[in-house]
């Protein structure tokens, strides 16, 4: 079959959504034990992220089985649903569950005609960005609708030919995922010898982070340099991935930092609360700059490993640079570069500090390899999905999912976008 079989169809009529509940804010937890709302803040593209996830206590849990997720449900944020770093959807893992609904999520899941993965991949398609951005409506927030969800039209395929496609962009992603695990284990290991070495005795005096760190302040202004290569490590690329997004001069509007050759660590001043330490590697793709919403360090006297580590673990240095944070509440609030340089940071002798790095930066090269290799994957991902349903490029009646990843990507070199 090839897509002359392929029939017109409306979203809506495939598939079910569900809206979110509104739960009262004034009863959410920060308790571990209880359970997680999924927010729109909790979406970035293609995934969920649960640092600082508000959660609501079990003991009435039974009350709101209908805003239940299970595994496999497609979300799709409704305010702001698209953002720089594109569209705010994922599909729940079981390492996400148990969660509930929130309002302003869409809930979405296929009926018979459809097979799951399929409608996750219409969901993370093109094409479906570009409907919810001709229908979304709002100015300062934009927000979508369930029935504007519903009203995506596209050509469908036979169930068993949706379910190889699905199939193949299934295991592409089960191999990121895969990566993406490999990533947080190492970062675990990594954590766990920083609290092992640093963070056991309440007897270790602290130093201000000036006598050990710099701040880089030479800017640049892109824009000046309009077919120039530039790696923007921004906040959206913090959030989508960590890794830097590769513009030309002319698609960067505002004065960027420019980053050092040598190690640096990012710290977000916009919106502290939500924390955002990132050791960037640049690729030699372009210039290497950064959002001026960064406080760039320059450690001088320490090594970067234990910079790093500290401003992920070490929860006395981050509340001291969160009481600094002036601002209302949520993504207006700042912090001054100037206030994290006085911060305290543990003091450690040279030879501790020689034996964490020796530790440390080989888990930590690895995890900039292990990312470098998950966006690879993610973009051959990102070049079938379009192709595959498209139609343009199709997928044998016999395959296995991972021997066919080849043989489709070779196929798409040559079909039309």
């Amino acid at each position: 079959m090839g897509p002359e079989d392929w029939t017109p169809a409306r979203l809506g009529d495939c598939m079910e959504v569900l809206t979110g509940f509104p739960f009262a804010s004034k009863s959410f937890s920060d308790g571990k034990n209880n359970v997680r709302l999924l927010r729109g803040d909790n979406i970035v593209q293609g995934g969920l992220r649960w640092d600082s996830a508000k959660c609501w206590p079990c003991n009435d849990l039974e009350a709101y089985a209908s805003w239940q997720l299970a595994e496999g449900d497609v979300v799709v944020a409704m305010d702001r649903p698209w953002i720089e770093a594109g569209l705010k959807h994922a599909r729940l893992q079981a390492r996400d569950l148990p969660c509930l609904l929130v309002q302003r999520v869409a809930r979405l899941r296929a009926d018979e005609s459809m097979d799951q993965g399929f409608l996750f991949a219409l969901i993370a398609s093109p094409a479906f960005t570009t409907h919810v951005l001709s229908v979304q409506t709002g100015t300062a927030v934009p927000h979508i609708s369930a029935r504007q969800i519903g009203d995506f039209k596209f050509l469908i395929p036979p169930l068993d030919e949706q379910r190889r496609i699905a199939g193949v962009l299934g295991a592409l992603d089960d191999k990121i995922e895969h990566t993406h695990t490999l990533v947080g284990r190492l970062r675990q290991v990594a954590d766990l010898r920083f609290r092992q070495l640093f963070l056991g005795s309440d007897e270790r005096s602290r130093r201000s982070l000036s006598h050990v760190a710099s701040l880089q302040r030479e800017t640049v202004d892109p824009a000046e340099h309009p077919g120039e290569l530039f790696e923007h490590f921004s906040i959206p690329a913090f959030d989508n991935g960590r890794w830097p997004a590769l513009e030309v001069g002319a698609q960067i509007l505002s004065g960027k930092t420019r980053l050092p050759r040598g190690d640096v660590i990012l710290l977000s001043k916009l919106n502290p609360a939500t924390p955002r330490v990132w050791w960037p590697r640049a690729t030699a793709r372009g210039e290497p700059v950064c959002s001026g919403e960064f406080v760039v360090l320059v450690p001088t006297e320490v090594p970067a490993t234990f910079l790093y580590a500290s401003l992920r673990n070490d929860s006395a240095l981050y509340d001291e640079i969160l009481s600094h944070a002036t601002g209302t509440t949520g993504s207006r609030q700042r912090v001054k570069p100037s206030e994290v340089l006085s911060s305290s940071l543990l003091d450690a002798e040279a030879n501790e500090l020689d034996v964490y790095d020796s530790f440390a930066r080989p888990v930590y090269d690895l995890e900039a390899a292990l990312i470098a290799e998950s966006q690879h994957l993610s973009a051959i991902r990102d070049a079938l999905l379009p192709r595959l349903i498209s139609g343009a490029v199709g997928v044998p009646d016999t395959y296995d999912p991972d021997d066919a990843i080849g043989t489709v990507a070779e196929a798409a070199v040559t079909a039309p976008p």
